[in-house]
């Protein structure tokens, strides 16, 4: 199941769209993956045929995955509850926001993927990713403006002088 939630404050902010998947925990139902590279992926992790009907206590067993070149959305790993490792390699995915939603995440690879700040939002809010590689990811503006100015919050500078370098770093 997927949950989309915002947040308006009593100033008017409105806060990023969060997607969050969860499962209840012992209901055994069918599932149907709605990308179709990320079904061929379980079910080669599964070791289980394209006629095989897909059950949510299967899907529990998954704690490692690649995500294949060809997929287009990371929404159905929401059905992976358990996975510990996740491998994304030259996806054209729309966005890395999903794996939010993935609590018991402890690795992450990314490699030759575009990243952009949300992505970078959802990545860090997985609660047990301890481990994140990302080798020739292309950072969008945001993303790299994002990360300096958690670098010099973490320092102790105010926010403006960070944007303000943030903006002036930034790649043309």
């Amino acid at each position: 199941t997927t949950i989309k939630a915002l947040v308006v404050s009593d100033d008017g902010l409105v806060s990023p769209l969060i997607t969050l998947g969860y499962t209840v925990a012992g209901v055994i139902e069918e599932v149907s993956l709605a990308d179709p590279a990320i079904d061929q992926a379980v079910r080669q992790a599964l070791q289980v045929s394209d006629e095989h009907v897909l059950y949510t206590n299967e899907l529990w067993t998954i704690t490692s995955l690649t995500v294949p070149k060809t997929a287009k959305s990371l929404s159905d790993l929401s059905y992976l509850p358990f996975l510990t490792r996740l491998t994304i390699q030259e996806a054209e995915l729309e966005t890395l926001t999903p794996l939010s939603s993935l609590s018991a995440l402890e690795e992450l690879v990314i490699t030759d993927c575009a990243v952009t700040g949300t992505d970078l939002q959802s990545i860090a809010s997985a609660p047990k990713l301890t481990k994140l590689t990302m080798t020739n990811c292309r950072l969008s503006r945001a993303a790299v403006c994002l990360r300096w100015v958690k670098k010099e919050r973490k320092s102790g500078s105010q926010r403006k002088d960070s944007i303000t370098r943030a903006a002036a770093s930034r790649p043309s």
